[in-house]
């Protein structure tokens, strides 16, 4: 086998570094589930509070509403866009039901406080989820 030429050193700092990723990947996703198993109990505390947002130790921690649309469990996708269609709505219903653009549809409606299309009750389901978000306060 021939003889390697160039810099040695670069492999070690390369395999050193990759180490040191994986390490913090690893740490990352332990820090994750702690999170993850820590927001129930933040929710509660904002719920009994009364409070939408908090600022602690620079960090403002905030509950975030989003209204998800989607169809209701026995309605076919076809069902769905002849609803859609009726209510003059077809662009969310080609070529399958865009839940993605029909959400921001329904989140516009709520944000002006006005009802979902009467063509769409029973066949669009909303849901409204709830997460604790934060940002550097």
């Amino acid at each position: 086998m021939p003889k390697p030429t160039g810099d040695s050193r670069a492999i070690k700092t390369y395999a050193k570094l990759d180490n040191e990723r994986r390490a913090l990947e690893d740490k990352l996703k332990k820090v994750k589930a702690k999170i993850e198993a820590t927001e129930p109990r933040v929710m509660d505390f904002f719920q009994k509070l009364g409070l939408d947002r908090l600022t602690v130790s620079g960090v403002t921690v905030y509950v975030q509403r989003q209204l998800w649309a989607g169809r209701e469990e026995d309605v076919t996708h076809e069902q769905a866009a002849a609803a859609l269609k009726k209510a003059k709505l077809g662009e969310y219903a080609a070529p399958r039901v865009n839940t993605q653009s029909l959400s921001a549809y329904i989140r516009e409606l709520d944000e002006n406080e006005e009802e979902m299309p009467k063509a769409l009750k029973g066949i669009i389901k909303v849901s409204e989820v709830f997460k604790v978000r934060t940002r550097k306060g």
